[in-house]
């Protein structure tokens, strides 16, 4: 990567955990898009279900929610069991793993300006471990 523009990353990161603190849950989503982009990205956060059956994205004010992920058999829930970052199939993305402690939240949904080639795959890859 580019350094610039891990040093653009990197600041944004930084700014959005600086001020997490005092995010109220209905401000989490929008802040963090805010500050996203900048980068030109334009992120979605999905939080667990109590039941941690299903990844249910954050509302944000002004846009469609796209639909829940479930936490098997998705590559989103992947990113969540796993807690690693994974490259979305079809489109320059990954989804993100996110974290407090021990404690699995979510994942982040992020549009990615270069993708990596991803593995070859079977049909029956979705329900294999990622090589690692």
């Amino acid at each position: 990567m580019d350094r610039t523009v891990e040093r653009l990353w990197l600041d944004a990161l930084s700014d959005v955990l600086s001020r997490s603190h005092l995010f109220q849950p209905d401000e989490l989503a929008p802040e963090f898009d805010e500050v996203m982009a900048q980068l030109g990205v334009r992120t979605t956060i999905y939080l667990v279900d109590e039941e941690q059956q299903s990844l249910r994205p954050v509302p944000h004010p002004g846009r469609a929610d796209p639909p829940p992920q479930p936490v098997e058999g998705s590559l989103a829930g992947r990113a969540f069991t796993l807690v690693e970052s994974i490259p979305a199939l079809n489109e320059p993305a990954w989804w993100i793993p996110m974290i407090d402690g021990t404690d699995r939240l979510g994942v982040i949904d992020s549009p990615s300006p270069t993708r990596p080639t991803p593995p070859t795959r079977t049909p029956d890859a979705a329900a294999k471990p990622w090589p690692g």
